[in-house]
C-alpha cells in the first residue's frame, strides 16, 4: 500500500506526523474493530491496520540493502518441553535483548531471523533441542537423585 493511499484511509495530511497517525489509526480501529461491529466491517478493519503498517514501516528508517550489516549468529539450547509448549524466549545479543516466540513445530538444528530494527543487524538463532528423556531414564534419575544423602534437617 502507498504511503498516500495509507494517509487517505486514515484522513491524515501530508504534513501529519506519526503521532498524529497513531492517534487516528487508534480511534478508527476502535470503531471497525470485528469484535464491537459484530464482524460487519471487518474489511474496512484490515484495510485500516494495512494502511497504518505501511505509515509505520515508511517512517523507520532503513539501511539499504548493501548497507545491512551480517546478522549476528547466535546458538542457544532449549528443553523439548519449552519448545512444546510453545515458550518464548529471551536471547542476549551485544546491544540488546530480544524475545522470541518458539514455533512448537520446531526441530533441532533449526535456524529463526528475526529482523534488526532500523540498521541494526539481523539476529539469526540457531535453536538446539536437549532429548525428551524416557520415562525410564527419568525414573532412574529420581531414583539416583532419592538416594543421595541430604542434609539433616
Amino acid at each position: 500500500m502507498s504511503p498516500d493511499r495509507a494517509r487517505k484511509i486514515l484522513n491524515l495530511k501530508p504534513t501529519d506526523g506519526l503521532e498524529d497517525a497513531r492517534r487516528a489509526f487508534r480511534a478508527k480501529v476502535k470503531r471497525l474493530h470485528p469484535d464491537r461491529a459484530g464482524g460487519r466491517r471487518r474489511a474496512a478493519y484490515e484495510e485500516v491496520v494495512a494502511a497504518w503498517r505501511a505509515l509505520e514501516s515508511e517512517s523507520r528508517p532503513r539501511a539499504a540493502m548493501g548497507d545491512r550489516l551480517e546478522p549476528v549468529q547466535v546458538i542457544i539450547a532449549v528443553s523439548w518441553l519449552a519448545v512444546r509448549m510453545g515458550e518464548t524466549i529471551e536471547v542476549e545479543i551485544p546491544t540488546r535483548k530480544i524475545r522470541v516466540p518458539l514455533p512448537t513445530d520446531i526441530q533441532s538444528g533449526d535456524r529463526l531471523r528475526v529482523r534488526g530494527p532500523g540498521a541494526e543487524p539481523d539476529v539469526v538463532i540457531t535453536v538446539q533441542i536437549s532429548p525428551q528423556r524416557t520415562f525410564a531414564e527419568s525414573l532412574k534419575r529420581f531414583v539416583s537423585d532419592f538416594a543421595k544423602p541430604g542434609e539433616a534437617a
